[in-house]
């Protein structure tokens, strides 16, 4: 198969083989503004084409946190519309992240469809890990 640019780049960058490893984790997201999360706003587009609002600035998850440095990529991914239960519709981050000691790619993803499905539901979640 084909490897994805971004690891490309990374291996340029940081001379490192990438391995990723796939979570469903739930997170704390610190935001670059809380605008996005009220019902009916339509937040301006920020770097890398991501909603300004809902930039994450930094993340919580097993105890630590991890700082933003950079978001690498944003996309969205939705469909399975016709099934309640199966569908998604997620806003996702790419983003270069340091705990203080080092630095990772970690891919973010937020659910717009977790609060009416279950209303305690985490809205974020960590997919990935990029090794």
């Amino acid at each position: 198969g084909t490897s994805h640019p971004l690891t490309g780049l990374i291996e340029q960058v940081y001379g490192l083989h990438l391995l990723t490893k796939r979570y469903d984790d739930p997170i704390e997201v610190e935001l670059a503004s809380d605008l996005a999360l009220q019902p009916g706003l339509e937040p301006g587009l920020g770097p890398g084409g991501a909603p300004g609002a809902l930039r994450p600035l930094a993340f919580s998850w097993r105890g630590r946190r991890y700082a933003v440095q950079s978001l690498l990529k944003y996309w969205r991914e939705a469909g399975e519309e016709w099934d309640p239960q199966r569908a998604r519709d997620h806003e996702c981050f790419r983003v270069e992240a340091s705990d203080g000691r080092q630095i990772g790619v970690y891919d973010l993803r937020f659910d717009r469809r977790a609060a009416d499905r279950r209303p305690a539901a985490p809205q974020w979640r960590l997919g990935r890990i990029w090794d």
